[in-house]
């Protein structure tokens, strides 16, 4: 399984994961939109 993501994952992006067979053929793949994390005001 191979999984590729946004380098600073407090900030949004795209992101995928990727099954391979044995062989490195395709399995299944899955593209999800990662949210940016909610910023907490410190008072």
């Amino acid at each position: 399984m191979i999984y590729v993501g946004p380098k600073n994952v407090t900030t949004a992006g795209d992101a995928i994961n990727i099954e391979l067979d044995e062989n490195c053929q395709l399995l299944d793949y899955v593209i999800e939109r990662i949210e940016p994390t909610p910023v907490q005001n410190s008072k």
